[in-house]
């Protein structure tokens, strides 16, 4: 795998704390908003978007969807990282993990690091995987 480049395999990461968002206290149970998670789902992502989240709602950094198994490309990966790094953001991206075997996980972090330098991820950027699948669920830890 490229050094330059880490897939990280987890589940999901949830960042709690006390912060203030936009003068209003809130709670310690409360997620932060200095992260968003953006992909197709959200469609392209502009610099102007980005700015005023960093500006109005404190975001600080972003994580880009890259791919899924061996096959897709999220086609907003290039235009978010771009976009991202043209408001001064923190980018990171994640990989939706399939994979049930490790042949399977290796083949998938090969095309996600692909994908991600192809997209233009900064060297030092983290790599995620985001694993919720439910037969991944079921699996032995010890795969």
């Amino acid at each position: 795998m490229n050094k330059t480049m880490k897939l990280v395999a987890v589940g999901a990461t949830f960042l709690f704390g006390t912060t203030l968002v936009s003068d209003h206290t809130v709670h310690a149970d409360t997620p932060r908003t200095d992260m968003v998670d953006v992909s197709n789902h959200n469609g392209q992502m502009t610099t102007p978007e980005f700015v005023d989240m960093r500006n109005n709602h404190g975001v600080k950094s972003i994580v880009t969807k890259i791919s899924e198994v061996t096959i897709y490309h999220d086609w907003t990966a290039a235009g978010n990282i771009r976009a991202a790094r043209e408001a001064g953001l923190y980018i990171n991206g994640y990989h939706y993990l399939y994979a049930t075997t490790v042949a399977g996980v290796i083949a998938e972090a090969n095309y996600a690091v692909a994908m991600a330098q192809a997209d233009g991820l900064p060297v030092g950027a983290v790599l995620v995987a985001d694993v919720e699948e439910p037969a991944q669920m079921a699996m032995d830890v010890n795969m």
